[in-house]
């Protein structure tokens, strides 16, 4: 009777296989990671599997690192998990059409960063659980959620004025608005410059427009129609859940009073930082860690949720998580993804 002999790798060899699924990928080319995942053999050592022993591979063929870096690169957006700066790892989940930003954990070493995204990465390959993960990653809870405003909780569009001023002009008017008082020079204000000042400068360029450059600043309140009610809802459930809210809006510090006097969810808000006040706007890196220093904020347990993506993007490089704003119901569900209990 012939022995039949075991092709299953042992455990070391498992690891290593497991390590090189990216480099095999890479140079096999018409095999999938997934296929990769199942023939290394490391399925029969899930179980036991942990962090230290993977960090301890990689550490011996640390080409692996860059290799798993690269696989990052080329699946960036697509969801599953990437990498932040510092070593952090981030955890991309795409929930309808926006893109929601989850930190998972933060880790000290650039190694230990790549061992937990590979574990993640097999056991989503595998479809399967990997024990030493969930410790490893000691997912902070939110306890802070910042809140832009405009096209967030409250409609701002200077088209609901301009359209009443010029008629069925929409050519004319779109001229005006993006050669004459445009979102540039519309920022001015919100960075701190005068109405005052910012009208001269239009009218002094644009004399033929002197009345409706008059007009943005003084029929200004009609560009805000209302609030976005279904996303005031959920700033009203968060609060019921005593859930730190703070604001951050890119908003003149003249016209500001306007909402204030218009919105009493406002004053929900522990502060809301005003881009006019402090003659900083978003995206600049400063305002968001003046937000962070001011109010003592931990970046890994604060969310920030805006309609303008380079914000959220900027939000992100500064160690928070980012929320794309699209729609109410997306974000309901973007933060109970990360462990809100809204209902």
């Amino acid at each position: 009777m012939t022995k039949k002999i075991s092709t299953t790798p042992d455990r070391s060899q498992a690891i290593l296989n497991a390590c090189s699924i990216p480099l095999d990928w890479r140079a096999k080319g018409n095999v999938s990671r997934i296929e990769l995942a199942r023939q290394s053999g490391i399925k029969n050592y899930l179980q036991e599997l942990s962090v230290e022993e993977t960090m301890a591979c990689l550490d011996r063929h640390p080409q692996l690192i860059r290799e798993w870096e690269m696989d990052v690169e080329d699946r960036r957006g697509s969801g599953g998990w990437a990498y932040g700066k510092k070593g952090d790892l981030y955890e991309l989940g795409e929930v309808g059409n926006g893109m929601v930003f989850s930190r998972l954990a933060t880790f000290e070493s650039r190694t230990e960063a790549c061992a937990v995204f590979a574990l993640l990465s097999i056991a989503h390959y595998l479809d399967a659980e990997i024990p030493s993960i969930g410790p490893a990653l000691k997912r902070s809870a939110i306890d802070t959620v910042v809140f832009d405003l405009g096209n967030v909780l409250v409609h701002w569009n200077p088209r609901h004025l301009f359209r009443k001023i010029f008629g069925e002009d929409e050519p004319a008017m779109e001229h005006f608005l993006s050669e004459v008082c445009n979102a540039e020079w519309n920022e001015q204000q919100d960075c701190g410059r005068s109405w005052e000042d910012g009208i001269a400068a239009a009218i002094a360029q644009h004399p033929a427009h002197e009345p409706y450059i008059r007009a943005y600043f003084d029929r200004w309140e009609e560009m805000i129609p209302g609030a976005i009610d279904e996303t005031v809802d959920i700033l009203a459930q968060l609060r019921a859940l005593n859930v730190r809210l703070l604001a951050l809006t890119n908003w003149s510090h003249e016209t500001f009073p306007i909402a204030q006097r218009r919105f009493p969810f406002l004053t929900w808000f522990e502060d809301i930082v005003v881009s006019g006040h402090e003659r900083l706007v978003k995206p600049d890196p400063a305002i968001f860690q003046l937000l962070i220093d001011r109010y003592k904020l931990r970046p890994e347990s604060t969310v920030f949720i805006d309609d303008s993506i380079r914000n959220v993007e900027a939000s992100i490089s500064e160690g928070l998580h980012g929320i794309h704003f699209r729609s109410a119901s997306e974000l309901r569900a973007q933060l109970r993804d990360l462990g809100i209990p809204l209902p």
